[in-house]
């Protein structure tokens, strides 16, 4: 986990550094690799917050309580007679399965994911210094002001994404890990604020989030 920690962040700041000191290098490589980070965060974000809803949602309705394939199709051979049971439960069965690999790997996921916003905003923030764009006028920009407060959001989880800060705030750590959910908002916003045409699928995923919430308050609650 720390060496994981450690390396990707070493190579996101080394890439972040390059961009800045030879920005007139390869100017149109380094906007093709901050808009591949950007990409990438943002599936990350959408992952890493929608795996565990959905995980608890498909809980009580699977009963296949294991984490390998083998055993999932052992027991859907058993149904196979019953065409729509057996539809019902493989498709039930797979996305229980690839949801609980998400989620044993959601702090990995979650660290993944501010490296790459980092790495994203870092090129551009590079540039922007470069052509003379300065902070006063990043900050009075909608979209990047937007941008800067969902980073310092998913900075807190970053710092805090380790088993040293778990033993420090104990049952607070998780209470300060919910500032993921804030990151989303601004991070929508961000992408609203650049082109609402283009991203309008993203109020689509923040309306689906929302929904699966909704509903696992509603079955944790009637357990």
């Amino acid at each position: 986990m720390i060496r994981y920690y450690l390396s990707v962040t070493g190579i996101c700041l080394a890439i972040v550094l390059i961009s800045y000191f030879v920005p007139n290098a390869l100017s149109f490589f380094w906007d093709e690799i901050s808009e591949w980070f950007a990409n990438l965060w943002l599936n990350l974000l959408w992952i890493t917050l929608l795996v565990k809803p959905i995980f608890m949602i498909l809980l009580p309705y699977t009963e296949i309580k294991t984490t390998t394939l083998p055993w999932i199709w052992e027991y859907l051979k058993t149904i196979k007679g019953r065409t729509f049971k057996w539809l019902r439960y493989m498709l039930l069965s797979i996305i229980y399965f690839l949801a609980s690999i998400w989620l044993k790997y959601r702090r990995l996921l979650g660290i993944t994911t501010f490296l790459a916003i980092f790495t994203h905003a870092g090129i551009y923030i590079g540039w922007w210094i470069h052509i003379g764009f300065g902070l006063t006028n990043q900050l009075q920009t909608r979209n990047i002001l937007a941008g800067y407060l969902g980073i310092l959001c998913l900075f807190i989880g970053y710092i805090t994404s380790n088993n040293l800060s778990l033993r420090l705030f104990k049952w607070r750590w998780k209470t300060i890990q919910y500032v993921s959910y804030i990151a989303l908002i601004f991070a929508v916003f961000h992408l609203l604020f650049l082109d609402i045409a283009e991203y309008w699928g993203q109020i689509i995923l923040l309306m689906l989030y929302i929904t699966l919430k909704v509903i696992e308050h509603k079955k944790l609650n009637s357990i």
